[in-house]
């Protein structure tokens, strides 16, 4: 009985710590940004050592949270996003119960970790180039397509 209620309470508490980093990577990734830029980081050599030095600060604003991938907050984007995923595929939720049509906890969360890795690994693609584009390589449409399409489905999710 004791152990089943340890159980319960981890779970609990992984559900938690998803909330927490959905809640809270648009504000890191808003404020990250706009410390980058306003510290005026990549200027120092002790922290940066540009190959070209045409990187020009702009707006801290995204139309999407998915374009942060393009800015310094891209690592952030991206780890929050897979440590998302791996909680989601540690939970097992409720067991199905006999006669319930829709897939079961387990199944469903495992699918919402799958979705998350994809926009994860997938970048979504830029319609214009961006001059404050932190990356070095360019987006292609198919990449972006599978992109957003996991990101649709991880919403059906929730």
């Amino acid at each position: 009985m004791i152990e089943e209620n340890n159980l319960v309470m981890s779970y609990h508490r992984m559900r938690r710590w998803v909330g927490y980093l959905g809640l809270g990577l648009p504000f890191a990734l808003v404020i990250g940004d706009w410390l980058f830029h306003n510290l005026k980081i990549y200027q120092n050599p002790n922290l940066m050592q540009m190959c070209q030095g045409n990187y020009t600060s702009t707006n801290h604003s995204r139309d999407s949270i998915s374009e942060y991938f393009y800015t310094p907050m891209g690592e952030l984007f991206v780890g929050t996003l897979c440590a998302v995923a791996f909680f989601l595929f540690l939970y097992k939720g409720y067991k199905k119960r006999p006669g319930e049509l829709m897939p079961g906890d387990s199944f469903m969360t495992n699918f919402a970790g799958i979705c998350a890795l994809l926009v994860a690994i997938f970048p979504m693609d830029l319609e214009h180039c961006t001059t404050d584009n932190f990356r070095t390589f360019i987006s292609h449409k198919p990449v972006g397509y599978i992109h957003y399409g996991a990101a649709a489905l991880r919403s059906l999710r929730i």
